[in-house]
């Protein structure tokens, strides 16, 4: 009877132990904390955006009209997709690398502006 446990255990639970990630992979910064200005991106942070276009923003700095608060921390990332199909992006290189073949789950807040006041080109 021992035997079939410790089969059962070997073959069912051993493979989810082994293969199953269990490490968290952390980011740098994951609030986007740093100075609240235009332009401005967060320490840990690597602006991904277009040539020649503007960068993302620190908020809540009182530009163009943006009085949304923070959902963690003190500051957040804001970016804007612009009328000549362009956008702002942000990256930043993991401190681990993510494996091919596994799952991984994330959690963000997302929110939007109820004003944005920004000339265009």
């Amino acid at each position: 009877m021992k035997t079939a446990y410790l089969f059962i255990f070997i073959t069912v639970f051993f493979p989810t132990i082994f293969y199953s990630q269990t490490e968290t992979i952390h980011l740098k910064n994951p609030s986007f904390e740093g100075y609240a200005r235009p332009e401005l991106v967060p320490e840990g942070w690597i602006d991904c955006g277009f040539p020649g276009e503007s960068a993302p923003d620190t908020h809540p700095s009182g530009a163009f009209e943006v009085t949304n608060l923070p959902s963690d921390g003190d500051t957040y990332l804001g970016m804007v997709v612009r009328d000549n199909d362009t956008w702002e992006s942000v990256s930043q290189k993991l401190v681990s690398p993510l494996i091919g073949g596994q799952c991984y789950a994330f959690r963000l807040d997302l929110c939007r502006a109820k004003e944005y006041v920004s000339a265009s080109r």
